[in-house]
C-alpha cells in the first residue's frame, strides 16, 4: 500500500523566456508537514511558491495534493496563501478584510465570530482589528495577511517571506504559531531566516540556481549529511559502500551525501569519519539535519559546491 502524501512533486520545470527558473524539482512531503522554504536570492523559493499555488504555468512535470492539482477548485477552496508585499484595499478596516476572505471561501456567516475571535487572539490584532488598513504599517499590513491564510477552511497553507517586514516580538509569534499548527495539510513557507526555519518547521527544502538540494528531516536522529570533493567522490563511494551512503545532489565541486544514522548504525559511521581522518579523505562532515542547514548554505553561497 503506497504511503499517503499531503505534497507530491515529481519533475517540476518552470522556464521564462528560455530561463530555467526551476529545474527538474522532484520531492514528496507527508500530511500535516511544516515545511520551511530556504535558499539564496534567485534560488527559486518566489517561483516554486507559485508553481505550487497555481499562479503560473508549469513547463514540464506534475504537482499533486493528495489527488488534487493546483488548479481543482477543489483545492482551492482549501488553500491560504500570503504574498510577498501585500497591497492594502481601500475602505476596508482589518475585520472588514478577514470577513471577505472568509466569505470568499465558505460563502456563509455560519461560524464567522469565533473564526475572527480565534485569528484575532492568535495574531495579537485586537489592537488593529477596526483599523482601516489603509492606515496600517507594514508590519501590521504583514500580520493581517498571514492570519488570513490561516483561516479555518485553510488545509494547504503557503506563505512567502512572512517574517520580512515583522519585530522580533512577532517573529517570535509567528514561530511559536505554526509550532502550534494543528489540523491541517500542509504549512510551506520560505524563509531567510535559518534559526526560524528550525524552531518552526519539521522539514526544510533547500533550493541553488533552481535546483533542490536537498530536503532535510529536522525531526529525524537518523540521518548525517556530509560533502565529498568530487575528485574523490566515487572512489569513497566504492570504500563506503556498505554504509548506506546516498548522493543528494552531485554538485560541481563537491557533492552532498546522507547517510542513515540510526542507534545500530551510529558505530559504524564514527569508525567512517575516523577512516577518513586517518586517510586525509576530501569529506566534511555537517552532521544531523539541523546543525548541518548553515554550514550547506554557506558552501552554496561561496560556490563551493
Amino acid at each position: 500500500m503506497s504511503t499517503i502524501k499531503a505534497l507530491s512533486v515529481n519533475g517540476l520545470q518552470v522556464k521564462i523566456s528560455g530561463k530555467s527558473l526551476l529545474d527538474r524539482v522532484s520531492f514528496s512531503l507527508p500530511p500535516a508537514s511544516k515545511v520551511a522554504l530556504v535558499g539564496l536570492n534567485g534560488a527559486g523559493k518566489s517561483t516554486l511558491l507559485s508553481a505550487l499555488t497555481g499562479k503560473i504555468r508549469l513547463h514540464a512535470g506534475k504537482v499533486r495534493f493528495a489527488e488534487l492539482s493546483p488548479q481543482d477548485l477543489a483545492f482551492k477552496a482549501l488553500l491560504g496563501v500570503q504574498q510577498a508585499n501585500m497591497q492594502p484595499l481601500k475602505g476596508m478596516t482589518v475585520t472588514d478584510y478577514l470577513k471577505f476572505c472568509w466569505h470568499i471561501k465558505s460563502r456563509s456567516a455560519k461560524n464567522w465570530e469565533n473564526a475572527l475571535q480565534v485569528l484575532v487572539e492568535r495574531w495579537g490584532l485586537g489592537p488593529i482589528q477596526n483599523q482601516l488598513m489603509t492606515k496600517l504599517s507594514q508590519g501590521n499590513l504583514q500580520r493581517v495577511a498571514i492570519a488570513q491564510a490561516f483561516l479555518p477552511q485553510n488545509q494547504f497553507i503557503f506563505l512567502d517571506e512572512p517574517t520580512q517586514a515583522l519585530d522580533p516580538f512577532e517573529q517570535a509569534r509567528f514561530v511559536k504559531n505554526v509550532e502550534d499548527l494543528s489540523s491541517f495539510s500542509l504549512c510551506l513557507f520560505s524563509s531567510h531566516h535559518i534559526n526560524e526555519a528550525v524552531a518552526a518547521a519539521d522539514h526544510v527544502i533547500m533550493l541553488h540556481h533552481g535546483k533542490l538540494i536537498c530536503l532535510l528531516n529536522l525531526k529525524s536522529e537518523y540521518q548525517e549529511w556530509l560533502l565529498i570533493d568530487n575528485n574523490r567522490a566515487t572512489e569513497i563511494e566504492s570504500i563506503w559502500r556498505d554504509s548506506g551512503m546516498q548522493l543528494e545532489f552531485a554538485g560541481h565541486r563537491r557533492s552532498l551525501y546522507k547517510l542513515a544514522a540510526d542507534g545500530d548504525n551510529q558505530f559504524e559511521i564514527n569508525q567512517l569519519k575516523s577512516n577518513a581522518q586517518t586517510n586525509q579523505y576530501p569529506v566534511e562532515w555537517l552532521g544531523k539535519a539541523s546543525t548541518a542547514i548553515m554550514p550547506l548554505f554557506s558552501a552554496l553561497a561561496n560556490e563551493a559546491v
